[in-house]
Protein backbone atom coordinates (compact mmCIF):
# COMPACT_ATOMS: atom_id res chain seq x y z
CA UNK A 1 0.00 0.00 0.00
CA UNK A 2 1.77 3.31 -0.91
CA UNK A 3 1.40 6.04 1.73
CA UNK A 4 -0.27 8.99 0.44
CA UNK A 5 1.61 12.38 1.95
CA UNK A 6 -1.07 14.37 1.17
CA UNK A 7 -4.95 13.93 2.69
CA UNK A 8 -6.56 13.47 -0.97
CA UNK A 9 -4.58 11.14 -2.83
CA UNK A 10 -3.35 12.66 -6.20
CA UNK A 11 -5.00 9.98 -8.57
CA UNK A 12 -8.03 11.50 -6.68
CA UNK A 13 -7.00 15.51 -6.87
CA UNK A 14 -6.11 15.18 -10.93
CA UNK A 15 -8.16 12.93 -12.64
CA UNK A 16 -10.91 12.50 -15.26
CA UNK A 17 -13.45 11.26 -12.81
CA UNK A 18 -15.26 13.80 -11.27
CA UNK A 19 -15.70 13.97 -7.62
CA UNK A 20 -16.10 16.15 -4.90
CA UNK A 21 -12.32 15.79 -4.10
CA UNK A 22 -11.24 16.45 -7.50
CA UNK A 23 -9.26 19.75 -8.01
CA UNK A 24 -8.23 19.24 -11.62
CA UNK A 25 -10.44 17.76 -13.96
CA UNK A 26 -8.45 16.29 -16.60
CA UNK A 27 -9.30 16.87 -20.03
CA UNK A 28 -10.50 13.35 -21.66
CA UNK A 29 -7.16 13.29 -23.56
CA UNK A 30 -5.52 9.70 -24.68
CA UNK A 31 -2.67 10.85 -22.53
CA UNK A 32 -4.48 10.30 -18.96
CA UNK A 33 -6.21 7.19 -17.52
CA UNK A 34 -8.95 6.64 -17.06
CA UNK A 35 -10.53 6.54 -13.19
CA UNK A 36 -13.82 4.63 -13.20
CA UNK A 37 -13.85 4.59 -9.63
CA UNK A 38 -12.36 4.29 -5.99
CA UNK A 39 -13.44 2.93 -2.56
CA UNK A 40 -12.04 4.10 0.77
CA UNK A 41 -11.83 1.01 3.06
CA UNK A 42 -11.25 2.79 6.62
CA UNK A 43 -8.17 2.45 8.61
CA UNK A 44 -6.58 0.23 5.66
CA UNK A 45 -6.15 1.84 2.04
CA UNK A 46 -7.91 3.33 -0.88
CA UNK A 47 -8.48 1.02 -3.81
CA UNK A 48 -8.58 3.15 -7.29
CA UNK A 49 -10.32 1.52 -10.50
CA UNK A 50 -8.28 2.18 -13.19
CA UNK A 51 -9.14 0.91 -17.40
CA UNK A 52 -6.59 -2.14 -18.27
CA UNK A 53 -4.49 -1.09 -20.98
CA UNK A 54 -3.16 -3.86 -22.91
CA UNK A 55 0.34 -3.17 -24.09
CA UNK A 56 2.43 -2.58 -21.28
CA UNK A 57 4.73 -0.63 -20.41
CA UNK A 58 7.08 1.64 -22.15
CA UNK A 59 10.12 0.24 -20.42
CA UNK A 60 9.03 -3.44 -21.48
CA UNK A 61 8.99 -2.43 -25.04
CA UNK A 62 12.71 -0.41 -24.76
CA UNK A 63 14.01 -3.48 -23.59
CA UNK A 64 12.21 -5.81 -25.69
CA UNK A 65 13.52 -4.17 -29.11
CA UNK A 66 17.40 -3.85 -27.20
CA UNK A 67 16.93 -7.63 -26.11
CA UNK A 68 15.99 -8.35 -30.01
CA UNK A 69 18.74 -6.01 -31.23
CA UNK A 70 16.40 -3.80 -33.12
CA UNK A 71 16.32 -0.47 -32.92
CA UNK A 72 12.80 1.90 -31.82
CA UNK A 73 11.13 3.07 -34.33
CA UNK A 74 11.68 7.00 -34.94
CA UNK A 75 8.03 7.04 -36.05
CA UNK A 76 7.11 5.43 -32.39
CA UNK A 77 9.26 8.35 -31.03
CA UNK A 78 7.71 11.01 -32.57
CA UNK A 79 4.46 9.33 -31.23
CA UNK A 80 5.60 9.09 -27.75
CA UNK A 81 6.76 12.78 -27.71
CA UNK A 82 3.62 14.23 -28.92
CA UNK A 83 1.59 12.34 -26.53
CA UNK A 84 4.23 13.04 -23.52
CA UNK A 85 4.65 16.70 -24.26
CA UNK A 86 0.62 17.03 -24.72
CA UNK A 87 0.24 15.55 -21.39
CA UNK A 88 2.95 17.82 -19.64
CA UNK A 89 1.65 21.09 -21.56
CA UNK A 90 -1.81 20.94 -19.72
CA UNK A 91 -0.37 19.91 -16.11
CA UNK A 92 2.37 22.96 -16.32
CA UNK A 93 -0.46 25.53 -18.32
CA UNK A 94 -3.96 24.13 -18.01
CA UNK A 95 -3.48 24.56 -22.35
CA UNK A 96 -5.48 21.91 -23.76
CA UNK A 97 -5.68 20.65 -27.06
CA UNK A 98 -8.03 23.22 -28.38
CA UNK A 99 -6.39 26.20 -26.31
CA UNK A 100 -3.87 25.25 -28.49
CA UNK A 101 -5.78 25.15 -31.68
CA UNK A 102 -7.06 28.37 -31.15
CA UNK A 103 -3.98 29.45 -30.70
CA UNK A 104 -3.72 30.03 -26.74
CA UNK A 105 0.13 30.10 -25.42
CA UNK A 106 -0.36 31.27 -21.83
CA UNK A 107 -1.89 29.66 -18.54
CA UNK A 108 -4.85 31.26 -17.73
CA UNK A 109 -5.14 33.77 -14.71
CA UNK A 110 -4.31 32.22 -11.10
CA UNK A 111 -3.49 28.53 -12.57
CA UNK A 112 -1.10 26.46 -10.30
CA UNK A 113 1.13 24.40 -12.20
CA UNK A 114 0.77 20.86 -11.37
CA UNK A 115 3.98 18.70 -11.80
CA UNK A 116 3.52 14.55 -11.99
CA UNK A 117 6.94 14.22 -10.38
CA UNK A 118 7.61 10.42 -11.72
CA UNK A 119 7.58 10.84 -15.92
CA UNK A 120 9.44 7.35 -16.06
CA UNK A 121 9.26 4.75 -19.30
CA UNK A 122 8.07 2.25 -16.56
CA UNK A 123 5.25 4.39 -15.55
CA UNK A 124 4.11 4.98 -19.08
CA UNK A 125 1.85 2.59 -20.28
CA UNK A 126 0.34 1.65 -23.87
CA UNK A 127 -3.22 0.28 -24.98
CA UNK A 128 -3.53 -1.14 -28.54
CA UNK A 129 -7.01 -0.73 -30.38
CA UNK A 130 -8.47 -4.01 -29.74
CA UNK A 131 -9.62 -5.31 -33.40
CA UNK A 132 -12.53 -7.28 -33.66
CA UNK A 133 -12.54 -10.32 -36.20
CA UNK A 134 -13.64 -9.12 -39.64
CA UNK A 135 -12.85 -4.94 -39.57
CA UNK A 136 -10.47 -4.34 -42.19
CA UNK A 137 -8.10 -2.98 -40.13
CA UNK A 138 -6.81 -6.47 -38.84
CA UNK A 139 -5.56 -6.76 -42.91
CA UNK A 140 -2.96 -3.91 -42.30
CA UNK A 141 0.95 -4.21 -40.94
CA UNK A 142 0.48 -3.56 -37.09
CA UNK A 143 3.15 -1.31 -36.98
CA UNK A 144 1.04 1.43 -38.56
CA UNK A 145 -0.97 0.79 -35.39
CA UNK A 146 -0.01 3.81 -33.24
CA UNK A 147 -1.05 2.63 -29.70
CA UNK A 148 -2.26 5.01 -26.45
CA UNK A 149 0.20 6.28 -24.36
CA UNK A 150 -0.76 6.65 -20.89
CA UNK A 151 0.67 8.41 -17.99
CA UNK A 152 0.42 6.64 -15.15
CA UNK A 153 1.25 6.45 -11.58
CA UNK A 154 0.22 9.81 -10.32
CA UNK A 155 1.17 9.39 -6.64
CA UNK A 156 3.99 11.87 -6.03
CA UNK A 157 2.11 14.17 -7.76
CA UNK A 158 1.84 17.80 -6.56
CA UNK A 159 1.13 21.47 -7.21
CA UNK A 160 2.78 24.62 -6.92
CA UNK A 161 1.43 26.07 -3.58
CA UNK A 162 1.15 23.06 -1.51
CA UNK A 163 1.51 22.94 2.04
CA UNK A 164 4.88 21.53 2.87
CA UNK A 165 3.28 18.34 4.65
CA UNK A 166 1.49 17.90 1.50
CA UNK A 167 4.60 17.29 -0.92
CA UNK A 168 5.91 14.13 -2.09
CA UNK A 169 9.53 13.58 -2.35
CA UNK A 170 9.35 12.98 -6.64
CA UNK A 171 11.95 11.81 -8.29
CA UNK A 172 14.70 14.98 -7.76
CA UNK A 173 16.06 12.97 -4.48
CA UNK A 174 18.73 10.92 -2.96
CA UNK A 175 17.66 7.68 -1.72
CA UNK A 176 17.91 8.45 1.91
CA UNK A 177 15.82 11.37 1.68
CA UNK A 178 13.59 9.48 -0.36
CA UNK A 179 13.52 7.10 3.03
CA UNK A 180 13.05 9.63 5.60
CA UNK A 181 10.76 12.25 3.48
CA UNK A 182 13.00 14.88 5.91
CA UNK A 183 13.28 17.48 3.32
CA UNK A 184 10.63 17.54 0.51
CA UNK A 185 11.55 19.47 -2.63
CA UNK A 186 8.78 22.04 -3.75
CA UNK A 187 7.05 20.51 -6.87
CA UNK A 188 9.03 22.29 -10.10
CA UNK A 189 7.20 21.59 -13.49
CA UNK A 190 10.84 21.23 -15.03
CA UNK A 191 10.83 17.99 -13.56
CA UNK A 192 8.80 16.67 -15.71
CA UNK A 193 10.12 18.54 -19.11
CA UNK A 194 13.87 16.73 -17.64
CA UNK A 195 11.99 13.39 -17.35
CA UNK A 196 10.66 13.73 -21.17
CA UNK A 197 14.14 14.28 -22.35
CA UNK A 198 15.63 11.88 -20.61
CA UNK A 199 12.54 8.94 -21.68
CA UNK A 200 13.23 10.17 -25.43
CA UNK A 201 17.11 9.88 -24.71
CA UNK A 202 16.42 6.18 -23.52
CA UNK A 203 14.45 5.39 -26.56
CA UNK A 204 17.21 6.14 -28.80
CA UNK A 205 20.06 5.20 -27.15
CA UNK A 206 19.13 1.67 -25.25
CA UNK A 207 20.02 -0.93 -27.95
CA UNK A 208 23.21 0.01 -27.74
CA UNK A 209 23.43 0.76 -23.87
CA UNK A 210 21.96 -2.94 -23.26
CA UNK A 211 24.34 -4.22 -25.71
CA UNK A 212 27.70 -2.94 -24.48
CA UNK A 213 26.69 -3.65 -20.84
CA UNK A 214 25.97 -6.83 -21.92
CA UNK A 215 29.09 -7.72 -23.28
CA UNK A 216 30.84 -6.65 -20.46
CA UNK A 217 29.03 -8.60 -17.84
CA UNK A 218 27.55 -5.17 -16.30
CA UNK A 219 23.88 -5.53 -14.53
CA UNK A 220 21.32 -3.76 -17.06
CA UNK A 221 20.15 -0.76 -15.16
CA UNK A 222 18.57 2.36 -16.25
CA UNK A 223 21.63 4.29 -16.49
CA UNK A 224 22.46 6.10 -20.38
CA UNK A 225 24.89 7.70 -21.46
CA UNK A 226 25.81 11.39 -23.01
CA UNK A 227 23.38 11.38 -26.20
CA UNK A 228 26.57 13.39 -27.49
CA UNK A 229 29.08 10.17 -26.60
CA UNK A 230 26.31 8.19 -28.23
CA UNK A 231 26.18 10.04 -31.42
CA UNK A 232 30.01 9.90 -31.84
CA UNK A 233 30.12 6.05 -31.59
CA UNK A 234 27.44 5.83 -34.36
CA UNK A 235 28.79 8.54 -36.75
CA UNK A 236 32.09 6.38 -36.52
CA UNK A 237 30.45 3.16 -37.13
CA UNK A 238 28.51 4.51 -40.18
CA UNK A 239 25.20 3.71 -38.86
CA UNK A 240 22.78 5.97 -37.37
CA UNK A 241 18.82 5.03 -37.34
CA UNK A 242 17.45 7.95 -36.90
CA UNK A 243 16.98 11.80 -38.66
CA UNK A 244 19.16 14.68 -38.06
CA UNK A 245 15.57 16.26 -37.07
CA UNK A 246 14.58 13.77 -34.09
CA UNK A 247 18.40 13.98 -32.66
CA UNK A 248 18.76 17.96 -32.93
CA UNK A 249 15.37 17.98 -30.82
CA UNK A 250 16.85 15.53 -28.28
CA UNK A 251 19.77 17.46 -28.02
CA UNK A 252 18.20 20.62 -26.61
CA UNK A 253 16.96 18.74 -23.90
CA UNK A 254 20.36 17.68 -22.52
CA UNK A 255 22.58 19.67 -19.81
CA UNK A 256 26.05 20.36 -19.91
CA UNK A 257 26.59 19.44 -16.29
CA UNK A 258 26.60 15.26 -16.92
CA UNK A 259 23.13 14.81 -15.01
CA UNK A 260 22.26 11.60 -17.00
CA UNK A 261 21.64 8.89 -14.75
CA UNK A 262 19.59 7.01 -11.90
CA UNK A 263 17.47 9.98 -10.43
CA UNK A 264 18.17 8.82 -6.96
CA UNK A 265 21.82 8.25 -7.57
CA UNK A 266 23.26 11.55 -6.43
CA UNK A 267 22.85 14.01 -4.63
CA UNK A 268 24.04 16.32 -7.49
CA UNK A 269 20.46 16.01 -9.33
CA UNK A 270 19.18 18.37 -7.09
CA UNK A 271 21.24 21.53 -7.33
CA UNK A 272 19.88 24.42 -9.14
CA UNK A 273 22.19 23.83 -12.24
CA UNK A 274 19.51 21.41 -13.62
CA UNK A 275 16.62 23.70 -14.02
CA UNK A 276 18.73 26.44 -14.88
CA UNK A 277 19.94 24.37 -17.82
CA UNK A 278 16.77 22.73 -18.07
CA UNK A 279 14.12 23.35 -20.62
CA UNK A 280 10.56 24.96 -19.48
CA UNK A 281 6.94 24.38 -21.01
CA UNK A 282 7.65 26.67 -23.27
CA UNK A 283 9.96 25.00 -24.70
CA UNK A 284 7.75 22.15 -25.39
CA UNK A 285 4.66 24.76 -26.55
CA UNK A 286 7.02 26.59 -29.20
CA UNK A 287 8.99 24.14 -30.63
CA UNK A 288 8.78 20.31 -29.30
CA UNK A 289 4.60 19.94 -29.71
CA UNK A 290 5.10 21.83 -33.20
CA UNK A 291 7.56 19.90 -34.37
CA UNK A 292 6.18 16.58 -33.34
CA UNK A 293 2.75 17.30 -34.48
CA UNK A 294 4.14 17.89 -38.13
CA UNK A 295 5.69 14.75 -38.16
CA UNK A 296 2.84 12.93 -37.15
CA UNK A 297 1.04 13.80 -39.76
CA UNK A 298 3.27 12.40 -42.17
CA UNK A 299 2.71 9.26 -40.53
CA UNK A 300 -1.15 8.45 -39.75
Amino acid sequence: MFEYVSPIPPELRFTRLQDRQTQVLLPDEPCFPELHAFQTIPGECRVMFYKAYCGGSLWNLIKRYAECEGSVPEPFIWHVMEQLTRAIIFLAAGLTREDLQKGNRRPGKGYKKIVHRDILASNTLLDFPLLKEGDPSTDDDLGDVFPRVVLTNWQNAGREGDAEQWIAPGGFVNSQLLASRSAPQPPDHREDVYCLGRILRMMVTYRDHYKYRKENTIDIDHDQPYLEDWLDKSWKSGVCPYTNELIDLLMHFETSNGIHGSMFDSETVRKKEIFDQGKDVNFLIGTVLPTATKRMRRYR
